[in-house]
C-alpha cells in the first residue's frame, strides 16, 4: 500500500507541471500563429503600397487629410481590398488596416523617405464576438 502512495505521489510531482507546461505552449503558439499572419499581411499591404500608381506612397494625398487610408483583408489573406462601399461582400473582411503617418511626423515631398504606420485590428465584420486583437507596425518607403 504505501508503494503505491509513494508512485502516485511521484507521478503527481511529474505530470502536474508538465500539463502546466503543455498548457502554457499551446497558448503561446496560437498567439504566435496569429501575430505571425498580421505580419504577413504587414508584408503584403506595404507590396500593394509599392504598386500604386504614379508616385504612390510619395503623393501628397497619399494619406487623406480627414481621415486614415483604411483595407480589409481576409482570413487566409487571399483578398486585400482598400475599404469602400464597393467592396465585394463575398469575401471576408477578418483584418482591417488603417494606414496613417505617425503622430508629430509630417512627410516633405523633398524627404528621400516617407514613414508610414499600421495599425492592424481583428476579427473585423466578421460573427466572432471575442476580444479583438490589435497590432501596430511601422514601414518605412524609400524613394
Amino acid at each position: 500500500m504505501l508503494e503505491v502512495v509513494v508512485a502516485l505521489a511521484m507521478l503527481a510531482l511529474i505530470a502536474v507541471p508538465a500539463i502546466g507546461l503543455a498548457t502554457m505552449a499551446v497558448g503561446s503558439s496560437k498567439e504566435q500563429m496569429a501575430t505571425g499572419a498580421a505580419s504577413e499581411l504587414k508584408a503584403r499591404v506595404d507590396t500593394a503600397l509599392r504598386a500604386l500608381a504614379g508616385e504612390g506612397v510619395f503623393a501628397s494625398g497619399f494619406i487623406p487629410t480627414d481621415g486614415d487610408l483604411s483595407f480589409v483583408g481576409s482570413r487566409d489573406l487571399r483578398f486585400i481590398e482598400i475599404e469602400s462601399g464597393a467592396l465585394d461582400v463575398d469575401n471576408d473582411r477578418h483584418y482591417r488596416i488603417f494606414v496613417r503617418e505617425p503622430e508629430g511626423y509630417s512627410y516633405n515631398s523633398t524627404d528621400p523617405y516617407r514613414i508610414v504606420v499600421y495599425e492592424v485590428i481583428w476579427p473585423y465584420k466578421s460573427d466572432e464576438l471575442g476580444e479583438r486583437n490589435q497590432l501596430f507596425f511601422a514601414t518605412v518607403f524609400r524613394k
